[in-house]
């Protein structure tokens, strides 16, 4: 009994100087820099849009990626539109370009000569000649797994 009023008053000292301990803490903490930490919307938006790049800056950053050099990738190099696929049959070469079914002779060296090439002309073809044309469009159009160029590695 003669230990209980002693350790009630020891607890309540103890608790006022924790509590004013605190209030002075947070006290302090709110004056510094006049900033008021209650957690309010404007609070945190205001400390957020401190550390975050404004839009003035993403949109800088997007058109300064975009004067670039652009960079070939290797997905565009599988579809080039400067390339031409050309099968060569015989004596005969063929290859599709704007969507036109063009022919030319092949030179005993292999050479292409473009200066003889001409559209094909299916209306005086037969059965026979005009399946073998379609075989060779359908070729063309055919686009195989190591079609790209690429090393295979």
């Amino acid at each position: 009994m003669e230990y209980i009023i002693p350790l009630v008053l020891t607890m309540f000292v103890l608790s006022s100087i924790i509590y004013i301990v605190v209030k002075i803490t947070n006290r302090g903490i709110r004056q510094v820099d006049g900033l008021d930490l209650k957690h309010r919307q404007s609070t945190i938006h205001n400390i957020v849009r401190s550390v975050l790049p404004t839009n003035e800056e993403i949109i800088a950053n997007i058109i300064r990626q975009k004067r670039r050099s652009s960079r070939t990738k290797q997905s565009r190099q599988k579809y080039n539109p400067d390339q031409i696929k050309v099968l060569v049959v015989g004596d005969k070469a063929y290859w599709i370009q704007n969507n036109t079914f063009y022919e030319t002779d092949v030179d005993d060296n292999g050479e292409i000569d473009q200066a003889s090439s001409k559209p094909v002309d299916t209306t005086n073809l037969n059965d026979d000649e005009i399946n073998m044309l379609m075989e060779i469009v359908d070729e063309l159009g055919r686009v195989e797994k190591n079609d790209g160029g690429s090393s295979g590695n």
